[in-house]
This record gives structure tokens, C-alpha cells and sequence, in this order.
């Protein structure tokens, strides 16, 4: 995957040729947050959104960083942005329902729950 990210075209469909291919940038932000580097994780995602602003996925990436920071408002709306992108984005209905949950708005969080599940379209690309 690595070796196909460095041959991509300088620009590519989805505007991130200029940085790297999506599954660089994934990589990068994966790395800072094992290496406990949010901020810097979080600038990567944003880059990324400035790139391509209409992609659920970078907004539900940028909601876990967020999340990691206990930027707990951001990472709401990061995740709220996910889900008007892509109504049937599971993550980010199981991410905002967890810090939901945490608040103890559990009426919130329960309808959270049931639309992940009644989306089931679970990524298993996520930081």
C-alpha cells in the first residue's frame, strides 16, 4: 500500500496528491497518535479536510483526535459533520454516543447506539 501511495500521481482525484495519498496521511496520523503527537495528528486530519472537506472519514478522524484531546464539544461536532456527510457511518454514530454516554445524556446516546447499529457500515480503517 505504501509503495502504491508514493506512485500516485502530484495530484490525485481527491485532492491530496500534494501531501501524499490517503493511505500516507492515515499512516502519518496513526504514528503521531501512537507516538501520544495529537496535535500534530490533528493538524494532519485538518490538512486533509482542507483538502477534501466533503469526506466523512476525515471528520471522524478528526472526531478521535479530538477525543483523545477531551475536546469534548469539537469532537461532537466533528463527528455530527461525519454523520451529515454520510448518514450511514456507524463509527461515528458509536463515537458520539460514547462521549454522549459519558455526559450521561443517555437518551441521546441510546439513539446513537441504535442507528450504528441499524447502519452497520462499521470501517475498519480508523485510527
Amino acid at each position: 500500500e505504501i509503495e502504491a501511495a508514493t506512485e500516485a500521481p502530484p495530484e490525485s482525484e481527491n485532492g491530496l496528491g500534494q501531501v501524499g495519498s490517503r493511505a500516507a496521511i492515515l499512516g502519518r496520523g496513526h504514528t503521531l497518535m501512537n507516538l501520544g503527537q495529537d496535535d500534530p495528528a490533528l493538524q494532519a486530519v485538518e490538512d486533509a479536510i482542507a483538502r477534501d472537506p466533503d469526506d466523512a472519514g476525515w471528520h471522524l478522524r478528526k472526531g478521535i483526535v479530538l477525543e483523545r484531546l477531551m475536546r469534548w464539544p469539537a469532537a461532537l461536532e466533528s463527528y455530527d459533520r461525519a454523520i451529515l456527510l454520510d448518514e450511514q457511518c456507524a463509527q461515528a454514530y458509536l463515537a458520539k454516543g460514547g462521549i454522549l454516554n459519558q455526559q450521561q445524556r443517555y437518551q441521546e446516546a441510546l439513539a446513537c447506539f441504535e442507528r450504528a447499529l441499524a447502519s452497520r457500515k462499521i470501517s475498519n480503517s480508523e485510527f
